[in-house]
């Protein structure tokens, strides 16, 4: 019943992974609620899913996060 599902891996979340509930998130969104993503995700009723590291490869390279 969570309006969201995120793994992690202990270290990072993987929000392209999650499952998000459009109605909870598009609610906000029409409310004016244009802070970042990571902040609205915190305050949602929410599940993290703990995933062994080796399941959740990040493929970006440094340059990528700069």
């Amino acid at each position: 019943s969570d309006c969201l599902s995120m793994p992690s891996d202990g270290l990072w979340a993987h929000p392209l992974l999650a499952l998000v509930r459009p109605e909870a998130l598009v609610g906000r969104l029409k409310a004016g609620d244009r802070r970042p993503l990571h902040v609205q995700f915190a305050e949602m009723e929410h599940s993290v899913m703990l995933e062994e590291p080796s399941m959740l490869r990040n493929l970006n390279t440094p340059e990528d996060l700069e």
